[in-house]
């Protein structure tokens, strides 16, 4: 596909057409692009370099933009992750200071607590030999 023989080429100060700027003198700007666009739709176009490289400016910055809002949703994510951990540490360590160092009690009355919705932390002043239920009940008050 060639230019149009009354389009200028403004490389020129519009002295030379596009059409013998691409013919005659071999104009490395003259580009084809093809591929689709963001709706799915095929592309293939002849153009100037100078005026395609503008159109697809615009597509890369849509583009980050769009990665960029991705990148936040999973920043909040991981932060909400890392917010449960902790949360997790604080019950074990209460665990631990009601129960000695009975690791199987500490595990499964972490889970309890977690995955019952309770994110309070147990009270601090656990009895010993207290279960998870109990601890699970004093969490949520």
């Amino acid at each position: 596909m060639l230019p149009n023989e009354t389009v200028m080429c403004h490389r020129t100060a519009f002295a030379v057409s596009c059409f013998d700027g691409v013919t005659k003198h071999k104009c490395r700007l003259w580009c084809h692009v093809s591929g689709t666009d963001a709706m799915g739709r095929d592309i293939d176009v002849y153009g100037c370099g100078d005026e395609l490289s503008i159109k697809l400016l615009h597509e890369v910055a849509k583009e980050v933009r769009q990665s960029s809002a991705s990148m936040d949703k999973v920043a909040n994510e991981v932060k909400e992750t890392r917010d449960m951990a902790s949360v997790r540490d604080v019950l074990l360590i209460n665990a631990v200071k009601a129960n000695g160092d009975d690791r199987r009690f500490m595990l499964s009355c972490a889970e309890d607590v977690i995955d019952g919705g309770v994110l309070r932390l147990a009270s601090e002043n656990t009895n010993p030999g207290e279960d998870c239920a109990s601890i699970a009940e004093k969490s949520s008050q």
